[in-house]
């Protein structure tokens, strides 16, 4: 009887092992492949302080500057995707009226290849893939009779670790520069955390907002030359 009794605790021991840990990897997973939901897209505000990249550009105004943001079927964004970074199977929804502040949105899907120059250090945190599924949303106010056109772009990313812990959020300005006979493009970039890293990686974050910098901001001159031209094409 007292043998009985040992095995039945024993088993009801393990038995409660076992689906404690079934419930922790479940959430181990789910914290790792869920998509975080969308937040709601405000009317678009550039941060204070100095924009991370900045330049003139003569002849085109910021009419010119907004007509090519909002072209139809978007080959500002498209272009660039492709262009800059190597992107593909893209799915670019209509500009369309929505959010608390009824700004206009796109939506854009996209698959890229994943960096080839990945540090080591990374690399022993998060398994990298060859290819990166993306989603952006950009926004815009289309009622604002300010001098300047802001909008904003917010990216994440799917099937990476940590990926659901963070979107990147980019924001151009057009000014209009009567001295340079065009406009001032300036630009921020944030990366915005909605859950923190464990500590055990810590050290990645900052790794993941130097890395977005600076790629964006070597990326900044292909989006002007593009922009340029779709800018003189709407004249």
């Amino acid at each position: 009887s007292g043998t009985r009794e040992t095995l039945r605790r024993v088993g009801s021991n393990i038995g409660h092992f076992a689906r404690s840990m079934t419930k922790a990897l479940t959430g181990l997973m789910q914290t790792h492949t869920e998509t975080p939901p969308q937040q709601e897209l405000g009317c678009p505000v550039a941060p204070k302080g100095k924009p991370d990249v900045a330049d003139k550009v003569s002849g085109i105004g910021v009419a010119g500057v907004r007509a090519a943001v909002v072209a139809e079927g978007s080959p500002l964004y498209a272009r660039f995707m492709t262009e800059a970074l190597a992107g593909r199977d893209l799915v670019i929804s209509p500009w369309q009226a929505g959010g608390y502040e009824q700004v206009e949105s796109m939506t854009m899907t996209y698959t890229m290849p994943a960096p080839d120059d990945v540090p080591d250090m990374v690399r022993r945190i998060v398994a990298i893939p060859e290819s990166i599924s993306g989603r952006a949303v950009t926004w815009f106010a289309p009622d604002s009779e300010m001098p300047h056109f802001t909008v904003k772009q917010r990216c994440t990313s799917e099937g990476v670790m940590y990926a659901d812990r963070f979107h990147v959020e980019i924001t151009l300005e057009a000014r209009a520069d009567a001295a340079a006979g065009g406009v001032e493009l300036r630009q921020w970039v944030e990366v915005v955390w909605l859950k923190p890293l464990p500590w055990t990686a810590s050290l990645l974050g900052k790794v993941i907002e130097k890395r977005v910098r600076s790629e964006t901001a070597a990326k900044f001159p292909t989006f002007v030359r593009i922009l340029r031209d779709l800018a003189a094409d709407q004249r």
